[in-house]
């Protein structure tokens, strides 16, 4: 089966400016529209789309998801271990099937590349326990 996600920073205006606007609205956009799943971004303050870092948050995310039988993912930037774990905790009690993250180190690139690899061999470790 073929799945179409809708992204969360395809509304990251309705976020910014449309008052109340929250990640409930864009589940209820994502099952109007067709969508088998979710893509939901967790970069800035309270985990800015998901719109709440609250583990009861999440909870209620999570059951509105599966209430709609849609997929969900989840995203963030940067491969830092700490940040990361606290992410893909995140993302298991969201039940998203992957996290998806971006480096964020700077310099030259085979320094940028080793300094992503060291991070993402001490997450691995986290991620294979979620």
């Amino acid at each position: 089966m073929f799945h179409h996600f809708l992204h969360t920073y395809s509304f990251r205006f309705h976020y910014l400016h449309a008052p109340g606007y929250d990640v409930f609205d864009f589940i209820d956009r994502a099952v109007a529209e067709g969508f088998t799943g979710v893509a939901i971004n967790a970069n800035g303050p309270n985990f800015r789309h998901l719109s709440g870092e609250d583990p009861a948050h999440i909870d209620r995310v999570r059951r509105a998801i599966d209430e709609a039988g849609l997929l969900v993912d989840f995203e963030t930037s940067g491969t830092d271990p700490t940040h990361l774990a606290r992410l893909l905790e995140a993302a298991k009690r969201l039940g998203a099937q992957h996290l998806r993250t971006y480096t964020r180190h700077a310099g030259m690139t085979a320094e940028k590349i080793a300094l992503t690899a060291r991070d993402l061999r001490e997450a691995a470790r986290t991620a294979e326990a979620c």
